[in-house]
């Protein structure tokens, strides 16, 4: 193992530096590549709307996601064996909340409005959100998320 000494006269390991910027190169990589998909599913929702229902939209990139998450669902299943009997209602409600009510909508106003305006819709639905918890009393608001 290679040690590094910095002026400070602290010694660093050189792999943890090295994984390190890696872990951190990878981060910026999925960053990118999600904030990429995300602005296509804007931009696909508004090229076709009108010829393939909203709810459809919803229902096939949730559909495209699962299928992609499925090797790390199985294998969390194999480590947990009783997971999806105990949660498996809450599970479901999660997904079709996502699902229906998150992704539907917005791609309903895909019909009638601009991909920058799907974007900022997009974007209001973390306030919404939190919204709706401290209105049913689910949540607090704290400083941190009203400044969030």
């Amino acid at each position: 193992m290679t040690s590094v000494r910095v002026r400070t006269g602290v010694i660093i390991n050189a792999q943890a530096k090295t994984t390190s910027k890696t872990r951190e190169i990878l981060g910026l990589a999925a960053f990118l590549v999600l904030a990429t998909a995300q602005v296509s599913n804007m931009i696909l929702a508004r090229g076709v709307a009108g010829s393939v229902p909203p709810f459809s939209i919803a229902f096939f990139r949730w559909s495209i996601v699962a299928i992609g998450l499925s090797p790390l669902i199985v294998a969390a299943l194999r480590r947990h064996p009783g997971l999806l009997r105990r949660e498996g209602k809450g599970i479901a409600a999660a997904g079709f909340l996502g699902m229906f009510v998150c992704g539907g909508p917005v791609y309903l106003a895909g019909t009638t409005t601009s991909a920058i305006n799907l974007a900022l819709i997009m974007a209001m639905a973390p306030l919404a959100v939190l919204l709706f918890s401290l209105v049913s009393g689910l949540e607090t608001v704290n400083r941190w998320q009203v400044v969030g």
